[in-house]
């Protein structure tokens, strides 16, 4: 770290990306290095110890996890994490005193309450716990890493920063939300090549943009080298703050790349980054639009993406994971109807929902099963 002149933060944020990017060497080099600077780094203590546990270290990974907790006790998601890696190493009792520490110092969320729940199945279970199989897990990480390979291609970077100014509904949503958010903390997730960075910067100069493909936050920093952007994985909000975020916006369907547990987990992340009093908005993939579309891959290249991306597809009743034809059938994306988006975001602490369509028409409830926008927006306030 120190011969590359890295500051703590910048070494994080290096070692979480190539942790992310599963250069497992390269990210246990750099958070081992930030710890032989500062021991009680929290997070790279929690990382660092993840890490030891995806790789076969799991005694070493869970003394990690324990420092993080001890020297950062009102971090929840370190005690969830914390006990589903005990779980996972047949250490369930443990897993309770955990989760009782938590109850204590950070009380118990959503997410905590399920953590908790799985404890006390394993407790009650006189097998071993071993959470989610390997067949989902191995899905899960296929998934990720098709759609992130796909968006960090230096290509599909250079192509979307041609992109500029905003769609109809990106135009009613600032102009009916802009004075309420007016110079206030704003945070783009997946702020791709800076398309809505003018809009938003307009609004407020405390903004920040992130995305976890570095070609994307390359190509921003160059085209707006007077704002900040810096490298994150949606699925990891532990760098921020509890209340930290006034208005939050991860456009583009950005969300739609993650598999249904980890669009889960963000949602209830989102909600611990936004003040009470802000709000969190998106868009996501109508599947009332996939009624009205039936596209057919139109060569050889296409057949073989639709084929090598035919194992990420799924359906069930509340969302489809679908191969829609987009990108030249290279990536399968989430889909949802209005109504299950509603009431799962509701599901995880969002009371008022308002949805979008793509005209920029703001919809009564009336109106959700006959839309067929091909995605939508939601604006989303807290409990």
């Amino acid at each position: 770290m120190a011969e590359e002149q890295l500051t703590a933060d910048e070494a994080l944020l290096r070692a979480v990306d190539s942790h992310r990017g599963r250069r497992l060497g390269e990210a246990d080099q750099l958070y081992r290095a930030i710890l032989q600077a500062l021991p009680d780094h929290p997070e790279a203590n929690h990382n660092l110890g993840v890490l030891c546990c995806e790789t076969g270290r799991a005694a070493m990974g869970l003394s990690f996890m324990a420092k993080a907790i001890e020297v950062a006790p009102n971090q929840a998601v370190f005690y969830w994490s914390y006990a589903n890696r005990l779980l996972g190493a047949g250490r369930a009792s443990d897993a309770l005193s955990v989760m009782e520490q938590a109850a204590v110092h950070v009380g118990l969320t959503a997410e905590g309450q399920e953590v908790l729940t799985r404890v006390h199945a394993a407790l009650a279970n006189p097998e071993p716990f071993l959470g989610q199989d390997d067949t989902a897990a191995t899905a899960s990480e296929g998934f990720y890493a098709t759609n992130r390979s796909f968006w960090s291609d230096a290509t599909i970077a250079q192509e979307y920063a041609v992109l500029e100014g905003v769609y109809p509904v990106e135009a009613s949503l600032f102009e009916k939300m802009g004075p309420s958010i007016m110079g206030k903390r704003i945070l783009e997730i997946g702020v791709g090549a800076g398309r809505l960075t003018p809009s938003l910067t307009k609004l407020s100069r405390q903004y920040l943009g992130v995305d976890y493909s570095e070609a994307m936050v390359r190509n921003c920093a160059v085209k707006f080298p007077e704002y900040k952007f810096q490298i994150c994985d949606a699925r990891d909000m532990s760098r921020f703050a509890d209340a930290s975020v006034d208005f939050l916006i991860f456009s583009f369907n950005g969300i739609d790349s993650l598999l249904h547990e980890e669009r889960l987990s963000v949602w209830r992340q989102f909600r611990r980054v936004v003040a009470p009093d802000g709000v969190m908005v998106f868009s996501s993939h109508n599947r009332n639009y996939l009624k009205t579309v039936d596209r057919q891959p139109r060569n050889a290249e296409e057949e073989a993406n639709k084929a090598k991306a035919a194992q990420f597809e799924h359906t069930c009743e509340e969302y489809a994971i679908v191969n829609d034809g987009t990108h030249g059938f290279r990536i399968a994306q989430y889909y949802i109807t209005i109504e299950q988006q509603i009431a799962q975001l509701r599901r995880c602490g969002y009371k008022d929902v308002k949805p979008i369509d793509l005209s920029g028409k703001w919809l009564v409830e009336d109106e959700y099963a006959a839309c067929t926008s091909c995605w939508v927006y939601y604006v989303c306030y807290p409990d």
